[in-house]
């Protein structure tokens, strides 16, 4: 979310979930994040892990809802 932002805006965490899968297995993890929504107040962030060479075993995926406050 941070770096579709500007530097002088400000970002505050309205709502954090994680859904855990199954367990990790013992390897390298990897994530992709995607910013799914980004207005002038709002914005909505969702997170997918993978175990490396796994990445269509998902180990969790994440949610976040942001306020932004937009600076000068």
């Amino acid at each position: 979310m941070w770096t579709c932002c500007r530097l002088e805006d400000r970002i505050a965490t309205i709502d954090l979930g994680v859904d855990y899968l199954r367990p990790a297995p013992d390897k390298d993890l990897l994530a992709e994040a995607t910013v799914r929504l980004l207005g002038n107040r709002v914005g909505n962030a969702h997170v997918v892990l993978w175990s490396a060479g796994e990445p269509d075993k998902h180990v969790a995926v994440g949610r976040a809802v942001y306020n932004i406050r937009r600076g000068r």
